[in-house]
């Protein structure tokens, strides 16, 4: 029986960490040096980007991540931070986690201590110092502010065809009522021409 994600992360995160300190050692001592193994910090992993609130299902918080690799398996570590920081910094990081995901099945482990600061170290000193962090955050963040104007607009356009289709409904129903006997003809002509008045706002609709 094939391990899940959970009984394999650990081993994943470790090697994973492993190749990182490595490689930042490397680079705080000369940004061009390379392992013979796992190159530079530079080739290491594929992709570094911002992921926009929403943009997985109940994903209610966006996120840098770096990916390290994508098919099955694939692994990222996941950094949450927020715009602003002391010191320089265009963000500040409050939370980062690692994750291992294996078709249809994944796992994940939040960082603390010296794991953590390794990647803020990184965070802040590889990507944010270049600018990277701001120029991702800004890409995905229009696009995401885009949906979130058409949403509005799509949410106004179904309230107002509710509320023209409740209009619509009452005043059949009050044009039955005041046709009934016993309503004096004044006030039917009365009635009958509001009820013109607003079926025509309603057709032009």
């Amino acid at each position: 029986m094939n391990e899940t994600c959970q009984e394999r992360i650990i081993e994943h995160f470790e090697g994973r960490m492993d190749d990182l300190r490595i490689l930042w050692d490397l680079y705080m001592e000369d940004s061009e040096a390379e392992d013979y193994d796992i190159g530079n910090m530079y080739d290491y992993g594929l992709a570094f980007d911002y992921v926009a609130p929403h943009t997985f299902k109940e994903q209610d918080e966006g996120y840098f991540r770096y990916q390290l690799s994508w098919g099955g398996p694939s692994d990222e570590f996941r950094i949450y931070a927020s715009p602003g920081g002391g010191r320089g910094q265009q963000f500040s990081v409050y939370r980062i986690e690692y994750w291992f995901l294996d078709w249809f099945d994944g796992a994940h482990k939040i960082l603390l201590g010296a794991d953590r600061k390794l990647l803020e170290e990184i965070f802040y000193n590889f990507f944010d110092d270049s600018g990277t962090t701001t120029v991702q955050y800004d890409e995905a963040m229009i696009d995401y502010r885009d949906e979130d104007d058409y949403d509005e607009d799509e949410e106004d356009e179904e309230t107002e065809d509710d509320f023209l289709e409740s209009v619509a409904d009452k005043t059949d129903r009050y044009e039955e009522f005041f046709s009934g006997d016993g309503v004096p003809d004044d006030v039917k002509t009365a009635v009958d021409n509001i009820i013109s008045g607003i079926r025509k706002v309603l057709d032009n609709k």
